[in-house]
């Protein structure tokens, strides 16, 4: 016995050192680093513990126990896992839908899940399904399935991603974008979790596909075991009762037909002893039974209307609040904020999540406008007294990014019908570019006065100068004078001729009136402008031009004109900051029929100076280019001096009956297109070179209420041999004319005067005759009027002061009229 023993237990010991040297060597686990997204529930999620939670978390742990594997659960931003496992720096993925492009980098288990994916819109929105969202601004999570979706099937180009599913339906139901692209299932629990009501899916399901484990590409040995513990999970029901503890509550419970005979089965059982009972208390209780449901239904149907009219009260309140133009912050009896509608929001410049449940003033910032100091919210105040006021001329709010609002609003307490205080209201108005505008607008009717006052200043100077200049000009002429008298009138000529200039700065300080300069081409006007723009150029940048418009005529504010030129010069400059080509070029274009052109104008047919100005910076994004003309818009950081460069650009050409356009050039950078209306109105400057060679004959009438005006006039045509007749008004001018018609060749007519002013004479002279002649003289008038004149035939246009040898060109041209 003892000999059997022994031999039994030397046998076990070869055995077990047999084993030991022919089996395979015990392989050295290693620990598996396993990661996933930290937001997108249901399947994986941190916790309010802050830990990996959800149904592929619970799966992964599941297989890791079946297999005996080592893992490490870590979730983070999706982005930043998924390029961890392309790149290879983890083992796997919880969960990742199953793609023949994502396949190119990583490999996938069998399939845990078959999600669908849905449009979700909010609730007043029109989208049905894909082809729906041409041109639409879609939200999706960053690198995931939708986001593959909208990029691969090039669904629309306006898509805004962001890090979380979550982030994507607030965004959604915040009023950003135009509807969102996210699993169904998914979106569905986010809505109900944080309370989303405005959005919903719709359609049938735009994507279907397969949920997996995602392993690093080539790591087949890892994936035969993910894929032997997921079968042997789904064999044992382990799966199914992850499955159910995660999704049961979604699932609809299908009724088979062995369900519906058990249930008919015990509903005829409940029904049998119903009715065994009721037979048997029917008698006693029959009264008392109907009486009672009686009040029931009646109680029932009050309930079921009070609940009917509160939900539509809180549905109308909440669209109403959300409607509102003013921000509304709802906040409870200790002043933590309650709600929030989309104005506050944007006001405030805050996610809701960040400030529901917030105390007021941990929301509110508060500025001093002078010293940017802090002002504190004045909470226990505002809560003691129910009330409280936010004046536009008091603090500013500081919203994030340090971006200052000036805002005007008020607080009231709200109170239950037992005058128990529930809460209290904030409303807050943005007046930002209200008080900009009220600015703006106090500062134009400060111009305003000030060009009344230089229109009348310059009308009354040039009469002076006239008389001053005229009748120095004929004693330079009398040749009894000696040299020194002649001196003194050259001199007094050369006086005069400076002043006429101040006059013209005056009103070009005003910008208003026609400062037509000699001969007013517009191509001396560019150069001149060209001139005040190239010294301020960086030496990085070449400036061109190319002109070819010099005999055009344009009637136009030299100053105003030069003003576009400049402008849009430094736009120019400021959008080439590495270097680069600025051009600037004139020609004459033919519009054969009237034009209208995107940015608003719509002109006539006709002839026009094109006047172009084009850069090689880059260029103004689509959506901008819509705006750039707007007052107060700018891509530039707020200045004092920002808002009005190209709105100011654009009622300059208004002003002058132009357009103007802007595009992005063929080679890139901005090319801005102005075009202005040649004249065929005669125009000739007040100051020209003697022309003692150019006489007339015939009869010239002066109408103009200044006698020293018309008394000059006289001397001069006489000097010159021609006849003249005089009026000292429009009235007295239309008498003389009707008694001489014929022998008057041509007559001069200032603007400005009492009883009948020249334009009234000038119509009232054109019922008569439409052919004499007729040149405008003043020294001063406005744009309008001279358009005005322009189209009803005005033979020229002459700036007081004005010399003889302008005269003797007027009515040696007005002579040379064919008749």
């Amino acid at each position: 016995m003892s000999s059997w023993v022994f031999g039994l237990s030397i046998g076990i010991i070869l055995l077990l050192v047999w084993g030991s040297f022919s089996g395979c060597p015990a392989q050295e686990s290693r620990q598996l680093h396993v990661r996933g997204d930290h937001d997108y529930p249901p399947f994986e999620f941190l916790n309010a513990e802050g830990e990996p939670d959800g149904f592929n978390v619970d799966i992964m742990r599941a297989l890791a126990i079946e297999m005996g594997l080592d893992i490490d659960i870590g979730l983070g931003p999706w982005s930043e896992v998924r390029s961890e496992l392309e790149h290879g720096e983890i083992d796997a993925l919880l969960g990742m839908f199953k793609t023949e492009k994502r396949g190119e980098k990583i490999d996938y288990s069998i399939p845990h899940f078959i999600a669908s994916y849905a449009i979700f819109v909010r609730n007043d929105s029109d989208i049905e399904c894909l082809a729906d969202l041409e041109n639409k601004h879609v939200l999706v999570q960053h690198s995931d399935l939708g986001h593959d979706l909208t990029v691969n099937r090039n669904l629309t180009d306006r898509v805004t991603t962001y890090q979380e599913v979550s982030e994507v339906l607030i965004a959604l139901s915040e009023g950003q974008g135009d509807c969102a692209i996210a699993s169904r299932l998914q979106g569905r629990l986010i809505s109900d979790r944080l309370g989303l009501v405005n959005i919903r899916g719709v359609g049938p399901k735009i994507l279907q596909r397969k949920y997996c484990i995602a392993v690093k590409k080539g790591d087949s040995d890892l994936l035969a075991e993910f894929n032997e513990g997921l079968s042997i999970l789904k064999t044992s029901g382990e799966f199914d009762r992850i499955y159910e503890n995660w999704f049961g509550v979604f699932q609809e419970e299908k009724l088979t037909f062995s369900k519906a005979i058990r249930y008919l089965s015990l509903f005829l059982t409940l029904l049998l002893l119903l009715f065994v009972i009721g037979a048997f208390w029917f008698r006693t209780l029959q009264k008392r039974v109907a009486q009672s449901t009686l009040e029931l239904r009646s109680e029932l149907r009050v309930r079921r209307r009070v609940e009917r009219e509160l939900r539509l009260s809180e549905r109308n309140q909440a669209i109403t609040l959300d409607a509102l133009s003013e921000a509304v912050i709802v906040v409870d009896a200790e002043g933590r904020i309650i709600r929030l509608n989309p104005a506050a929001i944007r006001l405030l410049d805050v996610k809701p999540q960040e400030a529901v449940s917030c105390l007021l003033p941990e929301v509110i910032q508060l500025v001093n406008e002078d010293t940017g100091e802090s002002v504190a919210l004045p909470l226990e105040e505002i809560l003691a007294k129910g009330e409280f006021t936010l004046s536009p001329d008091g603090p500013l709010l500081l919203q994030r990014g340090n971006a200052r609002r000036r805002v005007d609003g008020n607080l009231t307490s709200i109170h239950s019908d037992d005058d128990l205080l529930v809460g209290h209201v904030l409303v807050l108005r943005d007046m930002t570019e209200r008080r900009e505008l009220e600015m703006e607008l106090h500062q134009m009717q400060k111009m305003d006065s000030i060009t009344g006052l230089a229109a009348g200043v310059a009308h009354d100077y040039n009469n002076t100068l006239h008389g001053i200049m005229g009748y120095a000009e004929l004693l330079t002429e009398d040749a009894s004078l000696a040299p020194k008298q002649l001196g003194y009138a050259e001199r007094i000529l050369t006086s005069v001729r400076r002043a006429s200039r101040l006059t013209d700065k005056l009103l070009a300080f005003t910008r208003q009136g026609k400062l037509l300069t000699s001969p007013l081409a517009i191509d001396t006007v560019i150069k001149d402008a060209i001139s005040l723009l190239a010294p301020g150029l960086p030496k990085n940048i070449e400036l061109y031009d190319d002109l070819h418009s010099p005999r055009a005529a344009v009637l136009c504010d030299a100053g105003q004109i030069q003003n576009v030129i400049l402008n849009l010069g430094v736009n120019a400059r400021d959008a080439m900051p590495k270097g680069g080509r600025l051009e600037i070029t004139s020609r004459i274009v033919t519009l054969a029929e009237e034009s209208h052109f995107v940015t608003g104008f719509c002109i006539p047919a006709g002839d026009y100076v094109l006047i172009r100005v084009s850069d090689t910076g880059e260029g103004i994004e689509r959506e901008i280019q819509k705006r750039i003309f707007e007052p107060f818009f700018s891509t530039r950081k707020r200045s004092p001096s920002s808002g009005l460069g190209l709105s100011s650009v654009y009622g300059t050409m208004q002003d002058h009956n132009g357009a103007i356009t802007m595009s992005n050039g063929v080679k890139g950078g901005a090319v801005f297109d102005l075009y202005l209306p040649v004249s065929a109105m005669m125009m000739i400057p007040g100051l020209a070179p003697e022309t003692a060679e150019i006489y007339g004959d015939g009869c010239v009438m002066i109408v103009d209420d200044e006698e020293v005006v018309r008394e000059l006039c006289v001397d001069m045509f006489k000097s010159i041999g021609v006849n003249v007749i005089t009026a000292r008004d429009g009235q007295a001018g239309l008498k003389k004319f009707k008694e001489h018609r014929d022998n008057i060749s041509m007559i001069i007519l200032d603007v400005i005067m009492p009883r009948m002013n020249g334009i009234d004479c000038f119509r009232a002279i054109r019922q008569l005759d439409a052919e004499v002649p007729i040149v405008i003289a003043s020294g001063y008038t406005d744009a309008d009027k001279i358009d005005d004149l322009e189209n009803i035939g005005a033979f020229a246009f002459i700036k007081k002061p004005f010399n003889k040898a302008v005269l003797q060109r007027l009515l040696s041209d007005s002579l040379k009229r064919p008749s």
